[in-house]
């Protein structure tokens, strides 16, 4: 390498002792030789940014270092060394080793060890060391930096450097072993190069370790410890066989709310064989493991031998799940044993694997018999040459039991195979587990024979297995387009993206804001459209992809892969070469596309160019849309647009509204968005981006399985949390009908611009996606609703005061985002919504639990009391009395169902629950006054309608004859259950409560119906399961997307059928009842699952559902563990 010598000035480095201090140790690659501006491109500059605040990074790379001490450059002489020992450094990342590989330094090379260990050593009393393989040499000069002694020997000798000293040590070698293009000069990395290196070294760092787990220490077995590439390996024998169990140097905690326990690789054949995605896994804190059962081929005594080794890993600590990895032959064992114990895995990476044993070894297709292992199989199956053709005990015969464990699987697949012969194997397997609607990924070899197995660069592997286990659900679409009818969601709370690939292979996404309120509709579009607004698109960009240098566009027959990675908030795409990664940042506003191996260039497609919309002409596309100055004040002169920028490795595109002002002052905060995003580097960025979904994944989760719906009402509860999540932290709620994920109509009503219903936030319908954000824990996402209904309350109080002359405010069931009221006197004529009053109450209920659930006293003093204070005063003040002194709710709708009723069940419910819990609120933080008036308000109420159907006592919608004109498909009787829960397990009356679910007069499901929660309420749990399964499964046939939801009474995607399905589940599992916290209300036999849910007084529980069992319990905190009831019975 180049001989430079770095003096780095400390003397006046005062570092806050609050800093992680990190220290880089290396030659002339940390030094950044040859990058243009090393100060920033450098890996160590690179890796400060990444880790952020809390973190300061010294480069201490010295060009032409040796780790030998007998070197031409010995790296222990050098000030950077001397220096680096005097900061004391907390982790110190040492990447020596590739100056040791020239000819003048191989010949001490069998010093190499102890000099490496004494370095590692001089840091470890005080420090974490961490080694990096040396990055792999393109030198074709082999007195130079030379790669076979890389690979062969240095490699190694660091391997067993590390196994000594018990440090880290991470494969950079096989991270660059591809990215030859990325050398400057076949040995130093090019920025991109860099980049990678401070990514990897960042992911080590920041990943979280659980360093108190040890899977040795349950073994059970007596074992003796080798090294395995530099990791701790217990050999032993179980029943005979040779086992192994390699520990990793720091193990990972696993994904709680995915797969919960220590993540694991199970090899099946071949130990050792291509070890690097197994190193790879170790290095992310995953632990190896293998028994040898060669020649059984998977065979019952092969799976009974494995079993016995499961359990013994299961007493150990290990995950219930594992990743199952199968070379060849090794395939047999992994699928038989999947196919018999689904259950018990993560993900299945299998390479060229024998899937057909008749093919191999039996020679009974285009691939030769092997005969040592022909005998063997016959040997293994009690199999003669005729039984063989009969044969149907290969994976191939097992694709249903297969699927039926809905974990994701990875084939990799040598297209010129001639052993195991893909026709017979890898391509009919595929077929039939996709026909089956499987989760499979094939990643094709063209021109590969049988060997060798893997790929040189396991990155691509590591993501497959590493997505499964932390993103059980993540989603992988192998054919483009054609439409937005097949997208993707994304989105940040705020912006929210539709993301395809049409077969052309041009990526194209809408874009769309939770702001961007239009005033203009066209010809055709229904009534609704006309009133309260349309949310519409940004606009929709197509970026066609092109070769990095080439002309032509990326050619989908190499392989197309379009990648919904849940746990990241982000889509990737694969087009041949290229890989494009899609993300909306979770903290700032701002989309990027990210690309490797490719040229990005992006075009605005605008349907409204003619009708309201700027194209800018300038260096970048900007564009916007501006509300004419005629339009209704409240959305007369918004300005809404976005701006696209070509980054150095792809595009950035940053929307921006503004409710006011000028198109200059527009593009004037444009700007100054642009350059507050920008002022935080990318991978800076996108490391924030991500620990903000890592935080919202381990809020809460339930993951049922079981029975024949299990796995897929768990794919509709994750898809629909990551739906809100990518739509619910925006200034205005969620919309019910479509939310902003709408494409183009396939009724042909234009462009997806349009929704059924229009702009309108319907109540009934908005409410249930924000009920089950409280036990989710996402109570983020709950502001933008209480925000928006905050802001109408003094405009609609004063609409109140003007029209009716008393004090008090409601919010209309249909209200635009600015609120607003029509009159409703008694003389107003009966209609849907006009006498409708309730949505106040049920908001005020919910705000009553965000706070039992929070605790905020900020918020229940600025949003709760005030406006619960108005709709209760609404309800005093409105209605009169009757001659017992009674509140006499007249004319007063029972929601859509009866107009104009006499004291409606659904607002006498809601007024008894509101005022109960308001009389309950700590002192201070409502007035004497307001506690007088309630309590004199209470005790007015007066009780619920009740009356007889079939012998049974039940509730009824509304008092008196019941000759009230029904209008909707409602049961209003049963808002007394939900959402205002007078009634359900632990309290009065329930028999009243089950009678009347029993008869009431509506069953449809789906949609805006209440049934899941309600049943779920009242413990009936298969009929609970019915729903709730009916909504999480209930797919609209036109789009791609699993929860994008059917359209039903609303709107595709129907968000209200999501929320009240999610809802639902949340109650089969947990119910809060003032302090105590009921778990398994509602719960099918057939079920398992592992659950964390929030309950109030900021509370959490966590456990495992076993054949009806509850196990795992953890409650935090601990002191609320003494409230807990599981089935009745205090726990």
């Amino acid at each position: 390498m180049h001989k430079y010598w770095i003096v780095c000035l400390l003397l006046a480095a005062q570092v806050a002792t609050a800093e992680t201090r990190v220290a880089c140790i290396g030659a002339s690659i940390t030094y950044g030789y040859g990058l243009q501006n090393r100060e920033r491109e450098s890996y160590p500059r690179q890796l400060e940014e990444m880790l952020g605040p809390g973190y300061k990074v010294m480069n201490y790379g010295v060009s032409s270092a040796t780790t030998l001490r007998k070197g031409d450059l010995p790296y222990a002489s050098t000030a950077g060394y001397r220096e680096a020992l005097a900061w004391n450094p907390d982790i110190v990342i040492i990447d020596l080793g590739g100056n040791d590989a020239k000819l003048i330094n191989r010949v001490h090379l069998d010093e190499f060890k102890a000099d490496a260990e004494a370095m590692i050593r001089s840091f470890q009393a005080h420090a974490r060391v961490i080694l990096l393989d040396p990055l792999p040499s393109f030198e074709t000069d082999s007195t130079g930096i030379w790669d076979p002694v890389i690979r062969g020997q240095v490699i190694p000798l660091l391997e067993q450097a590390a196994f000594d000293t018990h440090c880290e040590l991470l494969d950079l070698h096989s991270l660059m072993i591809d990215h030859g293009d990325w050398m400057l000069d076949r040995v130093h990395p090019n920025v991109e190069g860099a980049t990678l290196m401070a990514r990897r070294v960042y992911e080590d760092i920041a990943s979280p370790r659980d360093d108190a787990f040890d899977p040795f220490a349950n073994l059970g077995v007596p074992y003796t410890v080798s090294s395995f590439h530099g990791y701790d390996c217990a050999d032993f024998t179980l029943n005979g066989r040779s086992c192994k169990v390699v520990r990793p140097k720091r193990a990972a905690p696993g994904y709680p709310h995915a797969v919960p326990g220590h993540p694991w690789i199970w090899r099946a054949r071949f130990w050792g064989h291509e070890p690097q995605t197994d190193i790879a896994l170790l290095e992310r804190g995953y632990t190896l493991v293998y028994e040898d059962v060669a020649e059984l081929f998977g065979n019952d005594e092969a799976l009974a031998r494995w079993a016995d080794f499961y359990a013994l890993l299961q007493r150990d600590g290990l995950s219930r799940k594992a990743v199952l990895e199968g070379m060849s032959r090794g395939g047999v064992y992994v699928f038989n044993w999947a196919a018999r114990h689904p259950e018990t895995v993560a993900s299945v990476y299998v390479d060229n694997p024998v899937l057909d044993l008749r093919s191999w070894p039996g020679g009974l297709g285009r691939s030769k018999a092997a005969h040592a292992e022909r005998t063997a199989l016959l040997a293994d199956y009690h199999l003669d040459s005729a039984g063989l053709r009969d044969f149907h005990g290969s994976p191939i015969d097992k694709v249903p039991q297969i699927v039926r464990g809905r974990y994701p699987i990875l084939i990799l697949c040598a297209d010129a195979d001639s052993l195991v012969p893909p026709a017979e194997n890898t391509l009919p397997f595929e077929k039939k587990v996709r026909a089956l609607g499987g989760q499979i990924t094939v990643l094709h070899k063209p021109g590969f024979g049988h060997h060798p197995h893997s790929f040189p660069n396991p990155t691509r592997i590591v993501d497959f297995i590493q997505s499964a286990a932390s993103d059980p659900y993540t989603l992988d679409w192998t054919v483009p387009g054609p439409t937005s009818a097949a997208s993707m969601p994304l989105g940040n709370g705020d912006i929210g993206l539709n993301v395809w690939v049409e077969p052309g292979g041009d990526l194209c996404f809408y874009i769309a804001k939770t702001d961007a309120w239009g005033a203009q509709t066209e010809a055709g579009w229904d009534s609704w459209m006309k009133t309260g607004g349309v949310l519409m698109k940004l606009g929709e960009v197509r970026v066609s992809v092109r070769p990095r240098g080439g002309t032509d566009t990326a050619q989908l027959s190499d392989g197309f892969h379009q990648i919904l990675r849940l746990r990241d908030g982000a889509i990737l795409i694969h087009e041949g070469s290229a890989d494009l990664r899609v993300w909306v940042d979770a903290n700032r506003p701002v989309i990027h596309v990210d690309a490797q191996n490719a040229q990005l260039k992006a075009t605005l497609v605008d349907w409204r160019l003619s009708h309201g919309d700027t194209l800018l002409n300038g260096p970048e596309q900007i564009w916007y849309h501006r509300n004419p100055d005629d339009a209704d004040p409240h959305l007369a002169g918004r300005t809404f647009g976005a701006m696209i920028k070509t980054t150095g490795n792809g595009l950035s595109i940053y929307p921006y509204t503004q409710a006011q002002g000028s198109p200059a002052q527009w593009l004037a905060g444009l700007h100054r968005l642009v350059k507050r995003v920008d002022a935080v580097p990318e991978e800076q960025a996108w490391a924030a981006h991500l620990a903000w979904w890592k935080a919202f994944w381990n809020r809460s989760w339930i993951r049922v399985r079981g029975g024949l719906d299990g796995e897929a009402v768990t794919q509709g509860y994750v898809l629909q949390r990551f739906v809100t999540a990518c739509a619910g932290r925006g200034t205005y709620p969620i919309k019910f009908n479509g939310s902003i994920f709408t494409v183009e109509d396939p009724a042909g009503k234009g462009n997806p611009d349009f929704r059924a219903w229009g702009g309108q936030y319907w109540f009934q319908n908005t409410r249930p996606m924000y009920w089950p954000l409280l036990e989710s824990g996402d109570f983020d996402m709950m502001r933008p609703l209480f925000g928006m209904y905050r802001h109408m309350l003094a405009a609609n109080a004063a609409q109140v005061t003007q029209y009716y002359h008393h004090g008090g405010a409601y919010f209309q069931e249909t209200a635009p985002f600015w609120g607003g009221l029509s009159y409703a006197g008694p003389d107003a004529e009966a209609l849907w919504t006009r006498h409708y009053f309730t949505p106040i109450l049920e908001l005020s209920m919910m705000m009553l639990d965000y706070y039992a659930y929070t605790g905020d006293k900020a918020f229940a003093r600025d949003t709760l009391i005030p406006i619960a204070r108005a709709g209760l005063e609404f309800f005093s003040k409105h209605f009169g009395r009757d001659s017992a002194g009674k509140l006499l709710l007249d004319p007063d709708n029972s929601i859509e169902m009866f107009w104009k009723a006499h004291d409606p069940a659904p607002d006498l419910a809601g007024l008894h629950a509101v005022l109960q819990k308001m009389l309950d609120l700590p002192a201070g933080l409502a007035t004497d006054a307001d506690r007088t008036a309630w309590q004199r308000l209470y005790a007015q109420l007066p009780e619920l309608p009740v009356g007889v159907k079939d012998g049974q006592p039940v509730l009824l919608p509304y008092t008196g004859p019941q000759t009230v004109k029904g209008h909707n498909l409602e049961n209003p009787e049963l808002y007394a259950v939900y959402p205002f829960r007078l009634f359900g397990l632990n309290r009065p009356n329930l028999d009243l409560a089950l009678h009347t679910f029993a008869a009431r007069r509506f069953t449809e499901p789906g949609c805006w119906v209440q049934d899941p929660i309600q049943a779920a309420m009242l413990g009936l749990a298969d009929v609970a399961r019915y729903y709730v399964a009916y909504n999480l499964t209930r797919k609209d046939p036109f789009l791609a997307f699993p929860a994008f939801w059917a359209t039903g009474h609303d709107y595709k995607p129907d968000e209200d059928n999501g929320g009240n399905g999610e809802n639902g589940l949340q109650q089969m599992v947990l119910q809060s009842d003032g302090q105590k916290i009921l778990l398994l209300p509602a719960w099918p036999a057939d079920w398992d699952a592992d659950f964390k849910l929030h309950a109030p007084g900021n509370t959490t529980v966590e456990g495992t559902i076993e054949a009806g069992h509850l196990t795992n319990l953890v409650v935090t905190p601990a002191s609320r563990r003494a409230d807990v009831v599981v089935k009745n019975t205090y726990f």
